[in-house]
């Protein structure tokens, strides 16, 4: 072969490989006009499996176009209220060559992992136009430790997945380290006289060492909460064995029924001037000194000592009355118990509620004659009226009973 005929033959050569390589980045470069996602691939849950890259482009712009041109409502709730504002769609910016040139094929959206997720930001210049929104609500507020930011960074993850309509719970943002210093209000019973005060103080330091926490749209049992405090407290102490003819000595453990009462009473009126549901409240059988007519509560633990050679070695449970009532709001409520010169106090934490609150007790005299003498007792109701904003929003039975004259002692 020639020279001339070897120069051709490694110049079309060189074409051939150039030719091949020019091919293919223009296949790779335009790939998306050729080869669909597979099976099962969305973005922000618009499903895009079968679709070329193009054609991804072509749903998403239209998506995000039409999620645009609609009025955009965000409903905020709090405390059982709610409130709505209007925000303009278009503050957001969607990148859509960056949300195409990060999708992971076969993958569904996952926004904690930012995986196939439209990439959304506030327009520059834009970023108060969520606080300033947001602010017209906390003006409605009594409380005003809110980070913002928790709720744009929620508001923002729904604008990523085109959300319709928009819930936030304002509650989501209350700084929790500030509310549990914020205190509401405190109840106070006098111990004064009281012959156990040094046992009662021992164990109101024992078993109520921390706030009792009121979860966020939880029922509360005062019963399961002390018999938890109780197998806690055997756990982690051993109790000596007392002799059965020495019983009383139980007490320097437990509380006994009065204590139990005094607790319960306590609480109960901690939470009549909340929005908390009283959902069970019991009353004993006669009105105690340290309790008002109408706010008292009444609670039964039975304990049942296990005996062996006269001693009793351990001692089991038994809740029969309770006081249960519920938090509806999205936050939590901390209550602590102390005793403090002469009193049992009860103080409540946690954001101020956006309501105020009266009570209303209604009083009737029950007349009975028992053995020829005239006896008094009383059938009460004890309502809670609600107001927000001065305007009375609900009134609620909280407990309706009565006193029984021949078990009356006032």
């Amino acid at each position: 072969m020639s020279n001339n005929k070897k120069l051709v033959s490694l110049i079309t050569l060189i074409f051939i490989i150039l030719a091949g390589i020019a091919v293919y980045l223009i296949v790779y470069s335009f790939d998306y006009r050729l080869t669909p996602f597979s099976k099962g691939t969305e973005v922000s849950n618009i499903y895009i499996g079968g679709k070329t890259e193009q054609q991804t482009e072509e749903e998403l712009m239209k998506r995000v176009n039409e999620w645009k041109r609609a009025e955009r409502i965000i409903e905020v709730s709090y405390q059982n209220q709610s409130y709505t504002v209007e925000i303009d769609p278009n503050i957001f910016s969607f990148d859509i060559p960056n949300t195409i040139d990060s999708i992971q094929n076969g993958k569904k959206a996952d926004y904690e992992k930012n995986i196939n997720i439209l990439k959304v930001t506030i327009v520059s210049g834009k970023e108060n136009h969520i606080n300033d929104k947001l602010n017209e609500i906390l003006a409605l507020v009594n409380y005003k430790d809110f980070d913002l930011e928790k709720v744009k960074s929620y508001i923002l993850k729904k604008v990523t997945f085109l959300a319709k309509e928009i819930y936030v719970d304002l509650s989501m943002a209350i700084n929790l380290d500030s509310a549990k210093l914020n205190k509401i209000q405190t109840v106070k019973s006098s111990l004064t006289g009281y012959q156990r005060y040094n046992d009662f103080n021992t164990l109101i330091s024992r078993y109520f060492s921390e706030p009792i926490e009121i979860k966020a749209k939880s029922e509360f049992s005062l019963n399961q909460y002390i018999l938890a405090a109780y197998k806690t407290y055997a756990q982690n102490n051993v109790i000596p064995k007392i002799d059965i003819k020495d019983y009383h000595k139980i007490f320097q453990y437990y509380f006994n029924e009065e204590e139990l009462n005094r607790i319960a009473t306590g609480i109960f009126e901690s939470i009549i001037k909340t929005n908390f549901i009283v959902e069970r409240v019991h009353i004993s059988k006669s009105l105690p000194s340290y309790a008002q007519l109408g706010k008292e509560a009444a609670l039964d633990i039975e304990l049942n000592p296990i005996v062996e050679g006269g001693k009793i070695t351990d001692v089991e449970f038994l809740g029969i009355k309770d006081l249960i009532f519920y938090n509806p709001n999205g936050h939590s409520y901390f209550l602590k118990i102390i005793v403090n010169n002469n009193q049992l106090e009860f103080q409540l934490y946690g954001p101020d509620f956006i309501y105020s609150f009266n009570e209303n007790i209604i009083i009737e005299e029950i007349l009975d004659e028992i053995d020829g003498q005239l006896l008094t007792g009383y059938f009460f109701k004890l309502e809670r009226i609600s107001y927000l904003r001065g305007n009375m929003v609900e009134k609620r039975t909280l407990m309706e009973d009565f006193y029984q004259p021949y078990y009356l002692s006032m």
